[in-house]
């Protein structure tokens, strides 16, 4: 019990990146099917959607995540800020103004359930970095 004590915001950490990767990677899928975008001329140009361009970057995060909460168990540090700013980018990622943006909800997209995981995982992302602030200033006291 106490190792899980000592150690919680590191889990958190871990289960937020693990969460993300498996909700992209099997239960919340975002959507495989291309953009056709018709042309003047009458040709058809097919692109990925928004949101598998940040189901990408989602990826990538969780797995620097994932890295930063073995790591730091491993060496018993604590991780400050980077959970927070991690979290931060997760869930900025899905606004259209300031990150890459993903489908609107309610027009029966399968990324809509990807965008609750994003939410999800983002918050533990957070949560866990601002535990891990909270030990370091109370350690400092």
């Amino acid at each position: 019990m106490n190792f899980l004590k000592q150690q919680i915001e590191k889990i958190i950490m871990l289960i937020s990146g693990v969460l993300m990767i498996s909700s992209i990677a099997i239960w919340a899928p975002v959507c495989q099917k291309p953009l056709e975008l018709f042309r003047k001329n009458g040709d058809v140009k097919y692109m990925a959607m928004k949101c598998r361009h940040t189901s990408k970057l989602l990826i990538y995060l969780s797995i620097i995540l994932i890295v930063m909460a073995i790591i730091s168990m491993i060496k018993n540090k604590r991780p400050t800020y980077i959970p927070v700013v991690i979290g931060v980018m997760m869930l900025v990622s899905v606004n259209h103004k300031y990150g890459i943006g993903m489908c609107k909800t309610g027009i029966g997209m399968e990324c809509e359930a990807t965008r609750t995981w994003i939410y999800i995982c983002g918050a533990l992302a957070i949560i866990s970095g601002v535990i891990a602030i909270w030990k370091e200033k109370k350690l400092a006291k």
